[in-house]
């Protein structure tokens, strides 16, 4: 059985990566040097600190209910402060949904609306069963930037504990949609909470911006739970209220 799980985990991330723009044939040389794989990681954070808002094509694919669920395709705008996020499918499944979230605005719920018949704008609560239905993480953990800090803190955690066995390896460069990246893979044999899934991780770094573009996830019975990738990122466009607001007009609240 656990032969079979493997292989199965190995057959999703072979057909992620090609479904998703990802050259899995051209590789560089690799460095097995631990330290330069952490200061990888380290650098996103120096990289995510000069970034104010950004725009990007987010690809998600998630394991839920026993399934691994189809790739969706969303246009999304991003703001640090106020925490702001606009997203837009813009292929099936779910095209033509869009969803509005403002810290501190509508009383911190989310504004959506699903696009398709009967097409009713809604305000719902970000941590509610209705927008957590097909969705393993909220919204408020959306963006490239929660990526860079949760592999801050999995990395300083790990240094303070090595008895924890957290090991860095190298897995060269893979073109992702365009993108040249540098792969780095993430094993973690024990878990730091009770809610920790993510046994083993391969982060896609950009090589000219320093951010993470591309996360797969297996879980502890390893299962390829998780699917995240980011495409056409354009930095600090200067996004204002306007771009985070239902009354835009090129939305369809």
């Amino acid at each position: 059985m656990k032969k079979v799980t493997i292989l199965v985990s190995s057959f999703f991330l072979l057909s992620y990566l090609t479904a998703y723009g990802a050259d899995v044939t051209k590789k560089t040389v690799r460095t097995k040097d631990t330290l330069a794989l952490k200061q990888y990681i380290l650098n996103m954070q120096k990289a995510y600190s000069k970034v104010k808002d950004y725009t990007a094509i987010l690809y998600k694919q998630e394991w839920i209910d026993g399934e691994m669920r189809p790739v969706e395709t969303i246009f999304m705008k991003f703001r640090e402060k106020p925490f702001s996020v606009y997203m837009k499918w813009i292929k099936n499944p779910h095209k033509n949904q869009e969803v509005i979230f403002v810290k501190g605005w509508n009383r911190d719920r989310l504004k959506v609306h699903k696009g398709s018949f009967p097409d009713i704008t809604m305000n719902i609560n970000p941590l509610g069963r209705l927008a957590m239905r097909g969705n393993r993480h909220t919204i408020l953990e959306a963006g490239i930037g929660n990526i860079v800090k949760t592999s801050i803190d999995d990395l300083m955690w790990s240094e303070k504990h090595p008895e924890a066995g957290f090991k860095l390896s190298d897995c060269g460069e893979v073109n992702l949609y365009g993108t040249m990246t540098h792969c780095i893979e993430i094993l973690r044999p024990v878990k730091r909470k009770p809610t920790d899934y993510a046994h083993r991780i391969k982060m896609y770094i950009d090589n000219a911006t320093g951010l993470p573009v591309g996360v797969q996830i297996w879980d502890y019975k390893g299962i390829f739970v998780e699917n995240y990738a980011f495409s056409k990122v354009k930095l600090n466009v200067g996004l204002t209220d306007k771009d985070f607001s239902p009354d835009n007009p090129n939305y369809d609240f």
